[in-house]
């Protein structure tokens, strides 16, 4: 005979573990994405995440220019400061890459821009204080760019970020 006690006890220890363990997941899936704003770190963490192939890393006197592309195609550019912020992202490709990984913390700005009613049909634009993001579709993919003004480094042309 089952005591329905013990039966009882026994599933609520089931749904305290299951919820720790959801709690755990959604700990580590949202901290493994990093992306702009973040430290140089992140881009290893974005190149495994957009399964992307090695790094090509340029060096500019204010800046460096961190390349890869993913299995896709996506051509992206992350670009970090002296500090080692990364302040500017761009990418091509014939999909968009995934930009919940490359806006990270942005990427609820990306989002509510894009549900705006716009006039521009083949594109998108966002532009003030925190952040600066255009996105052009065009016949065979995408082009796009996000930067954060505030941490541009001096000497860096914002056309110098695509």
């Amino acid at each position: 005979m089952i005591d329905w006690q013990e039966w009882g006890a026994y599933r609520w220890r089931l749904l305290i573990v299951k919820l720790s363990a959801l709690g755990w997941l959604v700990f580590f899936a949202t901290s493994s994405y990093a992306g702009l704003g973040e430290n140089a770190s992140s881009i290893e963490r974005d190149r495994i995440s957009l399964m992307a192939e090695n790094t090509t890393i340029t060096a500019y006197p204010q800046h460096s220019v961190h390349e890869f592309v993913t299995t896709d195609g996506a051509r992206v550019r992350q670009f970090v400061s002296l500090q080692g912020a990364v302040f500017a992202i761009a990418w091509s490709g014939q999909d968009l890459p995934d930009l919940k990984v490359l806006l990270a913390g942005y990427h609820g700005d990306y989002v509510q821009a894009a549900q705006a009613p716009r006039a521009r049909r083949r594109g998108l634009l966002v532009s003030n204080q925190r952040l600066v993001l255009h996105i052009n579709a065009l016949p065979r993919g995408f082009v796009g760019a996000a930067y954060l003004p505030s941490l541009v480094p001096a000497g860096v042309a914002h056309q110098d970020l695509r």
